[in-house]
Order: structure tokens, then C-alpha cells, then sequence
């Protein structure tokens, strides 16, 4: 039987850690997909949904805060929302691994960048 091959996400690998350091529970890799978009991770921590969009992107210039569309980030929520109807609060996050010289790779983050609250 040959051995199963397994791959890894830089961009998951960082966002996990970043979140691990920051204290969150019930980190789900599995993430929340819709028509609107994706999260890749979603996470609990303390009573709080938290969704995250997890990517790589190679340093080119000066590092800027990582961003993404306000009304992109709202879209996708209020799908996770209507599917699990008892979340009281949530907040959006926006994790990337960047990838410069020799191997090295930067957790750059904006979290919450959206926040909804009942």
C-alpha cells in the first residue's frame, strides 16, 4: 500500500499559529464556503464566531496592512449566519503568510476587520 502524501498550506500553517498564540479555541481548518466567497478557518473564542481568510503572498515593497472588501467580508457573514443562527457576535479576520528571501515567511494580520454584533 504506498505511503499517503501530505500537503501543507503556508498560509493555513501561519494563520493557525497566529491564532493558537492569540488563545482561540476550536480552531475548524475546515472553514465556511458560500456563494459569496470563502473563510478558510473558523474559529471560537470566547462565546465570539471567528471567521478568517487565510492567504500566501509573496513581500514585494513595503508591507501594508492585509485588506479585503468590507462588503465581501459582510456578504460572507451573514451567510455563516443564517446557517448558525444562535451566533451572537462575530468578527472577520484577514491572516497572510508573507513569503520573502530565504524561505522566511511574515504573519502579517488585520484582525477584525469586520465585526457584527446582535
Amino acid at each position: 500500500m504506498p505511503e499517503q502524501e501530505t500537503t501543507y498550506s503556508i498560509a493555513m500553517l501561519a494563520a493557525v499559529r497566529r491564532l493558537g498564540e492569540l488563545g482561540f479555541e476550536n480552531i475548524d481548518e475546515g472553514g465556511f464556503s458560500c456563494d459569496e466567497g470563502s473563510a478558510q478557518i473558523v474559529a471560537n473564542n470566547g462565546g465570539i464566531a471567528h471567521l478568517v481568510i487565510a492567504r500566501a503572498k509573496r513581500t514585494r515593497g513595503a508591507v501594508a496592512k492585509p485588506r479585503e472588501s468590507e462588503a465581501k467580508m459582510r456578504r460572507i457573514a451573514m451567510a455563516y449566519l443564517i446557517e448558525h443562527p444562535d451566533v451572537e457576535e462575530l468578527q472577520f479576520h484577514v491572516i497572510e503568510a508573507l513569503i520573502g528571501e530565504h524561505a522566511t515567511a511574515t504573519i502579517n494580520a488585520s484582525m477584525c476587520a469586520y465585526h457584527w454584533e446582535r
